[in-house]
């Protein structure tokens, strides 16, 4: 396992500092609140990886962001590095952290290649003719409060409409949190976070896929093309509790049977629902196996021709998710006299999102009706589609193309193997993907209206007396920075997970891809700053 390899999975099991962000319970062992005004030992860590990459100046900010840059600012001229650094309860080691890891490997080998000098090498860091940061973000998933993008959000426009709305489990606010972790007191402190955007070119972030596409296609990276758009819903069902063993099935307002029946009704409004018969899984091995008897210079031309051919239809690629269903009281003698569950509606075109979100809030309002239950529709998040920057995402893909051949080693010395080379990996650079989770980009792209919960109604997590309780907003509202708006660049490096899947224990990478997205991040920074690196025709590799 390689150093930049094992950072990640050490960051997943030492938790996300300082904490702030992180649910009571969620996941035990990768953090607990920690009441304590001081910094705990995983973002201490962030920030002695930050000084080992070269970033003397790296810092915490006010919202738990980790923050450092090289080389002399100037606008438009800033190059932005990073992901988050928490992830969701029960997950694994390496959403958030791969990019992380591969950030800092890639500024730590540019500046350690200036350095030494050589053939094609850039400029010592002392003299890199454009400035570099790395920004390991806090709170992307919103686990705690579910809000997602706080730390990137503050960075991109401070405090914001419904910041102080939001509540955890105990009722504290995401200020109080950051009281209580020594950070932000105020919210003219969260204010401050904000940057200036006109200062920066735009933002890079290598991710694990979160899904089978790079696997099945045998490459180790791709960029993407776009973030598919976002909704979150909650919705509260309100019937009638009762005894389970007196009330007569034809009286009753069972709020739990109509939750069940909403599960349902989102999947078939999103196009799911059962599958018949095992055909679909049989032709795609068949064609798999004929695939690989394919030779590899041929597959890659296909590859490359076939960019966009197959991407599936926007209506295809919409998804929804009910991820979360409760009931009270909660008793098994006790019919629910309320349920509340959370809807979330992804697509990669907003007008399908719209569309499907229509159709769910429908079936909402006619199930309802039919079981004579009251029902509550509140907007917890939205986030339109957002395009990658055509010409930051070619720069990048033509740095993975080619990295190969010209980081490699040069990363591996930082601390990012290449490793083995893959015999299944016949494509090093794999074709423009959508990618369906969301990330940082959105929030820094200017693309993320956050809709605080209580728009709509709905009901708080807090607790008081046992009951749930209707949320309150904090009086006054947050403060609007004078900063220009972040700009809207931005490309992403996806790195093949060889699971296939994302937010669960069972994620896995391979060292050599952690080296690819490096070495890619390390063409592009090295080109940013002023030189070549070693990659010239005359260098030997």
């Amino acid at each position: 396992m390689s150093p930049a390899h094992r950072r990640a999975a050490d960051q997943a099991r030492q938790g996300e500092p300082p904490s702030v962000w992180t649910a009571r319970g969620a996941r035990p062992w990768r953090a607990r609140v920690q009441r304590r005004h001081r910094p705990s030992p995983p973002v201490s860590q962030l920030v002695a990886w930050f000084h080992d990459a070269g970033l003397a100046d790296a810092r915490i900010d006010a919202v738990g962001n980790v923050r450092g840059g090289a080389g002399p600012p100037a606008p438009r001229a800033t190059l932005l590095l990073g992901s988050h650094y928490d992830t969701v309860t029960d997950a694994g080691a390496f959403d958030g952290a791969l990019g992380l890891a591969a950030a800092l490997a890639a500024v730590k080998a540019v500046a350690a290649a200036g350095a030494a000098g050589g053939c094609g090498a850039p400029p010592p860091a002392a003299a890199w003719r454009r400035r570099v940061e790395v920004v390991a973000f806090a709170d992307e998933e919103g686990v705690r409060f579910g809000t997602t993008f706080l730390g990137s959000g503050a960075l991109a426009r401070g405090g914001w409409a419904g910041f102080g709305a939001a509540r955890d489990a105990r009722g504290a606010s995401p200020l109080d949190a950051l009281r209580e972790a020594g950070l932000a007191q105020s919210l003219d402190d969260v204010n401050a976070v904000a940057v200036d955007g006109s200062s920066y070119r735009g933002y890079i972030e290598a991710h694990a896929e979160q899904g089978p596409a790079l696997e099945r296609a045998h490459a180790r990276v791709a960029p993407v093309a776009a973030i598919a758009g976002q909704t979150r819903l909650r919705v509260t069902i309100t019937g009638q509790a009762g005894h389970a063993g007196t009330v007569p099935m034809v009286r009753r307002r069972d709020a739990g049977v109509a939750a069940a029946a909403v599960v349902v009704a989102v999947e078939a409004a999103c196009g799911g629902g059962p599958r018949r018969g095992p055909w679909p899984a049989v032709v795609t091995r068949a064609l798999h196996l004929a695939w690989r008897t394919v030779p590899a210079t041929v597959r890659e031309a296909v590859i490359a021709a076939a960019a966009g051919l197959f991407a599936p239809p926007p209506s295809l690629a919409l998804v929804c998710t009910v991820g979360e269903l409760s009931f009270h009281p909660g008793a098994p003698n006790v019919i629910p006299g309320h349920a509340l569950l959370t809807v979330d509606v992804r697509a990669p075109a907003d007008g399908v999102r719209a569309a499907a979100l229509a159709r769910v809030r429908a079936a909402v309002a006619r199930l309802c009706a039919d079981r004579r239950v009251s029902c509550t529709v509140a907007t917890v998040h939205e986030a339109p589609a957002s395009q990658a920057d055509p010409a930051l995402t070619a720069a990048l893909a033509a740095a993975a193309a080619a990295s190969e051949r010209g980081w490699r080693r040069a990363v591996a010395a930082a601390g990012a193997v290449w490793g083995d080379p893959d015999p299944g990996a016949v494509a090093h650079v794999g074709v423009a993907t959508v990618s369906g989770a969301g990330h940082d980009a959105l929030a820094l792209a200017g693309a993320m209206p956050v809709r605080s919960r209580e728009i709509e109604g709905g009901w708080a997590r807090g607790r008081a007396g046992g009951r749930r309780q209707p949320r309150n907003r904090i009086p006054g509202r947050a403060a609007t920075h004078t900063h220009p708006p972040f700009p809207p660049q931005w490309a992403m490096l996806f790195v093949r997970d060889a699971a296939g899947v994302s937010h669960t224990r069972a994620e896995r990478v391979r060292p050599g891809d952690v080296g690819a997205a490096a070495a890619a991040l390390a063409g592009l920074v090295a080109d940013h700053v002023g030189g070549e690196g070693p990659t010239r025709a005359h260098c030997k590799d």
